[in-house]
C-alpha cells in the first residue's frame, strides 16, 4: 500500500466538508411524528447553515423557509444553481408527487442523482414508503423510521438508504441501521407549522390551509415567493 501523505497536508474542497447532501426520507405511520422530525432536523440544519436556501411544501412560521406546491414550481426549484449556500428542500407526503403510478421523469431523476454537485439537501416524508417510485427510493441515502413514545417523545431509527434491499424472508425492503436518535416534542418546535394541513396531489394543490380552533376556522394564504426561482 503507498499513501500519499503530501496530499494530508491540505483543506479539503467545501463540497466535502460543508453542507449536507443527497436525500434523506423519514417514513412511519399517521402519529409517528414524520412530519414534526423533518421539521426539528430542518430547524437545526437552518441554524448550522445560516447562508443556505430553503423551500417547502409544509407551511412553517419561519422567515428563511419559501414555499412551493406544484411539480412545475418543484421543477423550477431542481433547476437552480446555489453554489457554496447549499439548498435544503422539504417535500412532505412525497408519495403524493412521485409513485409507481406516476412514475418519475428523466429530468427530475437526474437532478436528485446530482445533489453533491448542485450542493443541494432532499428530505422528505412518506406514510406509503413502498408507493414511492423504485428509481427514487434507489437514491435515497438516509432512511429514518419514526414511532413516538408517551406520544411526546419521538423516535428517530436512522438506517443507511445505500444498503437498502427487498428481504424474501421478511417480505419487506431493509436496511443497514447506523444509529437511534430521541428527542422530546416541544410546543416551539409544533406551534411553527400547520399540523391540520392538507398535502394534495400536486395537480390540485390548494394554497390554502386551515386549523381548527374553536368552532370556527381560519385560513393562511400562501404567497408564493418569486426570488430565486430560475437558474442563476
Amino acid at each position: 500500500m503507498k499513501i500519499d501523505f503530501e496530499s494530508f497536508r491540505h483543506k479539503s474542497p467545501k463540497a466535502f466538508t460543508g453542507f449536507p447532501t443527497g436525500t434523506r426520507v423519514y417514513k412511519g405511520f399517521q402519529g409517528s411524528g414524520k412530519t414534526l422530525s423533518m421539521v426539528h432536523y430542518a430547524l437545526k440544519i437552518l441554524k448550522d447553515y445560516p447562508d443556505c436556501i430553503c423551500y417547502s411544501n409544509i407551511i412553517i412560521n419561519h422567515p428563511r423557509v419559501n414555499l412551493f406546491f406544484t411539480n412545475d414550481e418543484l421543477e423550477n426549484i431542481l433547476n437552480m444553481t446555489v453554489g457554496d449556500k447549499g439548498l435544503l428542500l422539504l417535500l412532505d407526503e412525497a408519495h403524493l408527487f412521485f409513485n409507481k403510478k406516476r412514475g418519475i421523469s428523466l429530468d427530475f431523476l437526474a437532478a436528485i442523482s446530482q445533489q453533491r454537485k448542485n450542493r443541494f439537501h432532499i428530505v422528505m416524508s412518506s406514510q406509503i414508503w413502498e408507493e414511492l417510485d423504485i428509481s427514487l427510493r434507489k437514491q435515497v441515502k438516509t432512511i429514518v423510521n419514526c414511532h413516538s413514545l408517551l406520544r411526546t417523545i419521538i423516535v428517530n431509527d436512522v438506517s443507511d438508504g445505500e444498503t437498502l434491499s427487498y428481504d424474501k424472508l421478511q417480505g419487506a425492503y431493509v436496511a443497514k441501521k447506523l444509529y437511534t436518535y430521541v428527542f422530546h416534542m416541544t410546543k416551539r418546535e409544533t406551534s411553527l407549522y400547520d399540523t391540520y394541513q392538507r398535502i394534495a396531489r400536486n395537480d390540485e394543490y390548494s394554497h390554502t390551509s386551515t386549523r381548527s380552533t374553536d368552532s370556527s376556522s381560519s385560513a393562511i394564504q400562501i404567497n408564493l415567493p418569486k426570488h430565486a426561482l430560475l437558474r442563476a
